[in-house]
């Protein structure tokens, strides 16, 4: 959900008293790109050919799935969020904060930026035929918000203050602060239907189809193997400007599988027709074979056009061991990322150095977009960075004895690493071996994708490696990864444990600036912050996206800037060939 945090064009200027007007879409900072006519976004393919059918792999870790609820704390099914669930508005992916009527027809910002009205389309109906009305959109923000549901859903929305059904198709959120962003958070809110009992749902375990008004319907599906996608022939918003080009998959399915081994055969089988790949060992030297040989199976490369994802190894300082800044400054130095990118990956990762990597919000001029010098977190070689990192420690009470490093007390510096999966032994093997250099022991633990989501939700583990999706315009997500409350909120994105007034600070600043610039130097601010606390041993990030697929699909030519790779694919890609047409329910 947090990628739909894309704003909408504003009709009255900034800081001005004067009246609100409805407009057809709303920007957080400047214009809209697009005009009240406009007829489709320039990133999609007119020629797209609607039809036929796609098979993808998992798109997580996640092997197995228990509901169809996407905002429960349960494993929802793959795709079931971006498939069926609509918002009131619908985020440009050519815009850093834009967004435009999907379900709404107008948006209407007061003029004193404390609330927003949105008017629902006469035409938007629910699966069920239903029309769609302000009472569902108020039922869905309840149902998201109150007791019971997901805590880093309800810190997202905290807020908007209320829903008031104005009329049947008027909805207006009142906001507890005078905001730039929350109308786009406000539009940002799944809808369905009060028919669709979610609140029963909110814990997992529930397999009782939505009630939504998105382009598919759930037409199969076994929680241990596969779910498949159909295309609602009826669907309401098919002619929309916004949905022009999209969705043009009739049938969709996504097969479970519990290793990568599987998915490799699957994607040279046959068995699945795309997959797109994160480990780089495996795009260097598994996509070869008769499949490629042939030209059934594509391998290509498309450019990264947006903010990079922040990944790495996450210390949770609430655990006593890595409470000291100066200990996690040590290991983060102690990491040869350079070697091991030389030496495993052929160089083609570039050093994260900020939180927003690849983008004008990094506070590192080295680590924005187009950026020729590669920043580095330690100006020397491995061997300075070590001596520096045994200072360090020294400092904190830490020192070898008997080869082993030790505090006064003579407790062994040792930690539990858990991880799920193969994806990252590579790197670990490394990480291990280098703080062994320093006395330290690390001790892996692999476990299922399900008990390491459960030991995530609860924060019980001493490190692990996590993958941040990050925003070309940061706001109140930014409180579920780094916010004090979040620090203490069990299943929040907030795994570090940072808990500091001047972060929470500077992140409710961020979310009401009032202009581009200002958000700029104030993600920059909280940039430098941040990475000053060492709370993640940065990885790297690449400049593309690799993806494998069969001939037999079609695709723009080129990712939008503010797209996944697996969002763009089933929103924008198509099948050239016959597949599966004219699927129903």
């Amino acid at each position: 959900m947090m990628h739909k945090l894309i704003a909408l064009a504003t009709f009255a200027s900034i800081g001005m008293s004067q009246l609100a007007v409805a407009a057809h879409g709303y920007a957080q900072f400047g214009d809209l790109k697009y005009p009240p006519n406009f007829t489709h976004f320039d990133y999609v393919s007119l020629d797209a050919k609607k039809g036929g059918s796609i098979r993808l792999s998992n798109p997580t870790r996640s092997t197995t799935f228990d509901t169809f609820n996407p905002y429960s704390s349960g494993t929802a099914a793959p795709g079931v969020s971006s498939l069926m669930f609509e918002t009131l508005l619908e985020p440009s992916a050519d815009e850093p904060a834009s967004a435009y009527g999907l379900l709404a027809e107008d948006v209407t910002v007061a003029a004193d930026q404390r609330s927003v009205t949105f008017r629902i389309r006469p035409e938007a109906r629910f699966s069920n035929g239903d029309r769609v009305q302000a009472a569902d959109v108020k039922y869905s923000f309840e149902k998201l918000t109150g007791k019971g549901a997901d805590s880093s859903t309800r810190e997202f929305f905290k807020d908007l203050n209320a829903a008031e059904v104005v009329d049947s198709r008027t909805i207006r959120f009142q906001f507890r602060i005078p905001s730039t962003e929350l109308p786009l958070i406000a539009g940002t809110i799944p809808v369905f239907s009060k028919k669709w009992r979610a609140g029963e749902a909110s814990r997992g375990g529930n397999l009782a189809p939505p009630i939504t008004t998105g382009p598919y319907r759930i037409a199969a599906h076994d929680h241990g193997d596969h779910v498949v996608y159909v295309r609602d022939p009826d669907y309401w918003g098919r002619n929309l400007p916004v949905r022009v080009g999209t969705f043009n998959f009739d049938r969709i399915e996504y097969r479970l599988f519990s290793s990568e081994q599987d998915r490799l055969l699957a994607i040279h089988s046959g068995e699945i027709d795309l997959t797109v790949e994160y480990q780089s060992d495996i795009w260097r030297s598994g996509y070869t074979g008769k499949a490629l040989q042939s030209g059934r199976l594509i391998k290509q490369e498309f450019p990264v056009q947006s903010i990079a994802r922040t990944q790495g190894f996450v210390f949770n300082s609430r655990k006593t061991l890595f409470k000291d800044l100066r200990v996690r400054k040590a290991i983060t130095l102690a990491f040869d990322f350079d070697a091991l990118n030389r030496e495993n990956f052929n160089g083609i990762y570039r050093r994260t150095t900020s939180w927003f990597p690849n983008s004008e919000l990094a506070a590192n001029p080295n680590a924005r977009r187009n950026s020729t010098t590669t920043p580095r977190l330690f100006d020397g070689n491995h061997a300075k960075a070590l001596a520096e990192a045994r200072k360090l420690l020294a400092q904190a009470g830490w020192r070898i004895r008997d080869g082993v490093l030790r505090n006064d007390q003579g407790e062994p510096f040792s930690f539990e690493f858990v991880d799920a999966g193969a994806a990252t032994n590579t790197s670990i093997k490394k990480f291990s071996e280098d703080l062994a250099k320093l006395g330290i022991e690390v001790r892996r633990r692999d476990i299922s994708p399900e008990a390491h989501r459960q030991r995530l939700w609860e924060f019980d583990f001493d490190m692990c490696v996590m993958v941040f999706a990050n925003s070309e315009a940061p706001g109140t997500e930014l409180r579920g990864m780094f916010g004090s409350i979040a620090a203490g909120t069990p299943g929040s994105s907030n795994y570090s444990g940072l808990a500091s007034s001047e972060v929470d600070e500077l992140i409710d600043s961020l979310v009401q600036a009032k202009t581009r610039t200002s958000q700029i130097e104030l993600a920059r601010a909280l940039d430098r912050k941040v990475m000053d606390q060492w709370l993640i041993v940065p990885f790297g990030y690449k400049s593309q996206h690799w993806v494998a697929f069969d001939q037999k699909l079609g695709h723009p030519s080129s990712i939008p800037p503010n797209s996944s790779p697996q969002g763009w694919v089933i929103e924008h890609w198509w099948n050239r060939g016959t597949g599966v047409t004219g699927a129903s329910l």
